[in-house]
């Protein structure tokens, strides 16, 4: 399972003055700060303003690798304060993107064009939280899901949970997007070779309060390996439907991938899986040690869960051109 986002605002909103995680997290340099949400929370619920633009939209319309990175982030928040003082991480996210996030043609940054985001609980288990997903623009729908986290433990490394209560209904306002250093949100996640297989490095501006990659983070680079696995290269196919697992925590990786497509009548199916290059290869009877997590002084012995897949996802193309 990938850690959540919850913790990473922890001062409360003053007006709209910038919030930050922890003592210089974000960095200057950061996914979190290319997203530039406005975030408004409150009890089991929360919203997002995802200025729209280039870093937003493909050739085909929507892409939903920044959509699903922000409304994990957003969703952390949310459950972050639900299930407080226990702590938190994503566990799926699905998410469906409607006809009409293939209705327009790119556009440019705009804030007026600007994506709204909202989160609401739904259920608060004692061990899973659910939550609902949408994104809209000028009140029309994009896209619909859900996200489920395991409600877990606190420990002593996680963020103060009164921080994020802390928050009221005043906007958070991450300071430093605007694409300082990425031009497109492909560019920030873009694969390297790990042996034939396309992989993502596991940069700091890609990682969470808690020292994981950040679990949308993840499911947006799975999509894309999957995209651009059907067709020359991804062009003029588009991802419509989106289920992602997490399995366990992405802290060493490199991650690479391994896809597989099945034809439909309706499109195409990909199957990826995501593995850490850290770990032994996977197999049954695989062992190996389990990579250090923040503050650990070495690795530690392998346990149960501790090989295999980090992340397993299924996405529905189709053909679509811009």
């Amino acid at each position: 399972m990938s850690s959540g986002s919850s913790g990473d605002v922890t001062e409360p909103a003053s007006d709209a003055s910038p919030v930050t995680g922890p003592p210089g997290f974000p960095p200057a340099r950061h996914v979190y700060r290319d997203l530039g949400l406005t975030t408004v929370l409150s009890d089991c619920a929360g919203t997002a303003a995802l200025a729209a633009g280039p870093w937003t939209h493909g050739p085909g319309g929507l892409a939903p690798g920044p959509l699903l990175t922000a409304l994990d982030v957003l969703a952390g928040a949310v459950v972050g304060r639900t299930v407080a003082p226990d702590w938190l991480a994503t566990s799926s996210l699905e998410l469906h993107l409607l006809d009409t996030a293939f209705a327009d043609a790119p556009i440019g940054r705009d804030a007026a064009a600007a994506i709204d985001l909202g989160v609401t609980v739904v259920r608060t288990g004692r061990t899973t939280v659910v939550t609902d997903l949408v994104a809209s623009r000028s009140g029309i729908e994009l896209a619909i899901g859900t996200a489920t986290f395991a409600r877990l433990p606190r420990r002593s490394g996680n963020l103060a949970a009164t921080a994020i209560r802390s928050v009221g209904d005043g906007p958070v306002v991450l300071d430093g997007g605007d694409q300082r250093w990425a031009s497109t949100f492909d560019s920030v996640i873009e694969p390297v070779d790990r042996g034939g297989r396309p992989a993502l490095e596991a940069h700091d501006h890609l990682r969470n309060s808690v020292g994981s990659v950040n679990g949308g983070v993840l499911a947006a680079f799975a999509e894309l390996v999957g995209r651009r696995s059907v067709g020359a290269g991804g062009d003029g196919i588009v991802t419509t439907d989106v289920e992602v697992h997490f399995l366990r925590a992405a802290r060493q990786g490199p991650f690479a991938a391994e896809v597989r497509t099945l034809p439909r009548r309706d499109g195409t199916l990909s199957l990826v899986e995501l593995f850490d290059e850290t770990d032994a290869p996977p197999g049954p009877g695989s062992t190996g040690p389990t990579p250090p997590g923040p503050g650990s002084t070495g690795p530690t012995p392998p346990g149960p869960g501790s090989t295999g897949p980090v992340l397993r996802s299924t996405f529905r193309l189709v053909g679509r051109r811009g």
